[in-house]
């Protein structure tokens, strides 16, 4: 639907910079873990099965919604992720990776690949979340398509409100605030991924390079392994009270798993052990 008019200019986006502290020790980087199986053709008439890395989830559901160009950004670490996804041809997209030193969390990792990318829609996901259904980014891209919204947001329900961030509704089913990781909440819905435009990405290069100085001198300050994590949500919340026009598509039906808690990930191996898709 979309190969013939905006896909030209649209390129995936994930963060991949993180230490996942929380599931350490760890074989691997978090977004190779598998939680699924693949077919690699057949030996002896039967079909092979491989395990299937969490991060190939999120890249195939951006494939079938036209992304053939995606930067993955790493830490200095995380070098098993290029070893094992090379250019791309496991996924049928062209990768490339980007590094970034930023202590500060997503959205500056994110920031690290704007020069590649700021004319192009961005197509935006983490790598450690696998969620169905695989045609989500595309309805994204049909929400963005019809409202012209600069930024639209894929929610889904929350498992674990504590852990997300929600989203607040009002009555026309338009978000009008973001709550990270509240510890008490009555809010049913959190943002998975997200579709946007050059406008959002231009907004939050110029949003970041404000922030930033504050940021460096709060770390300054705080002892090491007590400094507070920044998160997109705080990018989006400002959105919120910008002048950025933003969307979002409710799947009601859809589901995800967030194997970046050692809870979601004892889940998902389980789920894989089982046969369980």
């Amino acid at each position: 639907m979309f190969e013939n008019d905006i896909s030209k200019s649209l390129i995936g986006l994930l963060p991949a910079a993180g230490k996942a502290s929380r599931i350490q020790p760890l074989p691997c980087s978090k977004e190779l873990l598998p939680v699924g199986f693949q077919s690699v053709g057949s030996e002896q008439g039967v079909m092979a099965l491989r395990p299937k890395a969490v991060s190939q989830y999120l890249m195939e559901s951006m494939h079938h919604a036209g992304v053939r160009k995606a930067y993955i950004v790493l830490n200095r670490q995380k070098w098993d992720i290029p070893a094992y996804y090379g250019p791309g041809t496991l996924t049928g997209i062209d990768l490339a990776y980007v590094i970034t030193d930023y202590p500060y969390g997503a959205p500056f990792s994110l920031k690290q690949a704007f020069p590649f990318v700021s004319d192009a829609t961005i197509l935006f996901g983490f790598p450690d979340i696998r969620l169905t259904p695989v045609d989500a980014f595309t309805r994204l891209l049909e929400r963005k398509s019809e409202t012209r919204a600069d930024l639209v947001l894929g929610l889904f329900r929350a498992k674990d409100p504590s852990k997300m961030d929600m989203v607040r509704l009002d009555s026309h089913g338009d978000i009008t605030a973001v709550d990270i990781k509240p510890k008490i909440t009555m809010l049913t819905y959190t943002w998975i991924i997200a579709a946007w435009s050059p406008v959002f990405t231009a907004f939050m290069q110029a949003y970041l390079d404000e922030v930033e100085p504050g940021l460096q001198l709060e770390r300054q300050k705080t002892p090491k392994g007590r400094q507070a994590e920044y998160y997109v949500g705080h990018v989006i919340q400002a959105a919120l009270d910008s002048d950025i026009k933003i969307a979002n598509v409710i799947f009601e039906k859809g589901t995800y798993i967030d194997i970046g808690t050692p809870e979601s990930l004892v889940s998902a191996i389980a789920q894989m052990a089982t046969g369980e898709e």
